[in-house]
């Protein structure tokens, strides 16, 4: 992929037209779709890729969401989908934390990114006439925009030079348009040219890696640990199947509830200590899983009851969800209750994802990065 300032240019033409001095409306769809043109015009590749093609319909969805009601919180996923766009665009292996990261980095660095950029393609031996030639691009761009500025600020300043240049109708152009657009361009630099800390990637690459060597001391450690875990879990499956046999109960069999006892109950107050107990639970099956246990005696054990585990949690939050739509069946709908299923369903996706983690021996650095 080369780095094609005219690609810059059309984005901060199109960030300044459409967004100085307008409102939000249909703007963020067009410029977020003019985004993933570009992506796309760049390698036509990443069309086949699962993480790009993720973010990208994350920046449609939720530019969408900002023409139909604009709220601030669909402005927040915009801006965070427009991030990981760009970095998809240049990384596909990043987690989303790092590719935010990146992101983050490269606008709010494009300043310095410019012109760095622009003496490495001409000092370089490698540059050749690629480079030479985008910083001419560059340099004229910016000799016009600052010529721009000049008229503007000489116009202000001397009522002479503005009636001898009526003529030339630039009403667009104010030093608050310059800015704006000036921003637009440091914005546009850093969503379409990525860069990546060292350091930080090298942290990445460090934590995806699942340990595997370990001494016999801390395997005969590690063996004890499973036991316990073994343990631990038979309990949890006992006390979830009673649960999920008195929902059952109660849902297909009773007319109602117990007395003194309200949907309420299992819905609003509920809900959080079912997800508090799933975190608490997965964090014991990452601690368990933190060593590759495949060596370890037991371990197909210790693997069938983390699977029975999740499909008992998985009908637990399934129970939780059809009371809550039973509740909403009573009382009407709220913006609470429909958190409630978005809140389940993270839930069994969190689960999902322990669950692959679990069967595929990976390390908790992928269920963090998945989640």
């Amino acid at each position: 992929m080369k780095n094609n300032l005219s690609l810059v240019l059309i984005a901060t033409a199109a960030f300044s037209y459409l967004f100085y001095d307008q409102n939000a409306g249909v703007n963020f769809l067009i410029f977020n779709a003019l985004l993933i043109f570009l992506a796309l015009f760049r390698n036509r590749n990443l069309a086949y890729k699962r993480a790009w093609i993720f973010s990208a319909l994350m920046c449609v969805v939720s530019s969408a969401a900002i023409f139909i009601n604009s709220s601030a919180l669909a402005v927040f996923a915009n801006i965070c989908g427009m991030l990981l766009l760009s970095a998809y665009s240049f990384r596909l292996e990043s987690s989303p934390i790092f590719a935010g990261f990146y992101s983050i980095y490269s606008v709010l660095g494009s300043v310095i990114h410019v012109f760095l950029d622009a003496s490495k393609r001409t000092i370089s031996p490698l540059a050749g006439s690629q480079g030479k030639r985008s910083y001419r691009y560059f340099t004229i761009f910016m000799a016009v925009l600052m010529s721009l500025l000049f008229f503007v600020l000489y116009r202000n300043s001397n009522p002479l030079f503005a009636e001898n240049t009526a003529w030339i109708n630039l009403k667009f152009i104010s030093l608050p348009w310059f800015v704006f657009t000036s921003f637009g361009f440091f914005i546009s630099y850093g969503l379409l040219n990525h860069k990546t800390i060292f350091l930080v990637e090298g942290l990445e690459q460090g934590l995806l890696l699942n340990t595997r060597n370990f001494e016999a001391e801390k395997q005969n450690n590690h063996q004890t640990e499973i036991s316990s875990g073994i343990i631990l879990l038979v309990f949890l499956n006992i006390m979830l199947f009673v649960l999920n046999v008195g929902d059952a109960r109660t849902i297909f069999f009773e007319d109602g509830l117990p007395e003194g006892m309200s949907h309420s109950d299992f819905v609003h107050d509920g809900v959080q200590l079912i997800i508090f107990s799933i975190v608490i639970a997965v964090g014991l099956i990452i601690f368990l899983s933190r060593r590759d246990f495949r060596s370890i005696k037991n371990h197909n054990v210790l693997k069938a009851l983390i699977y029975i585990w999740i499909l008992q949690n998985v009908l637990m939050l399934l129970s939780t969800a059809y009371r809550n739509t039973i509740y909403i069946g009573i009382f009407d709908l709220t913006y609470l209750r429909i958190g409630v299923y978005v809140w389940l369903f993270l839930a069994v996706l969190g689960l999902c994802f322990t669950f692959l983690m679990v069967k595929n021996n990976k390390s908790a650095w992928y269920l963090i990065r998945a989640n």
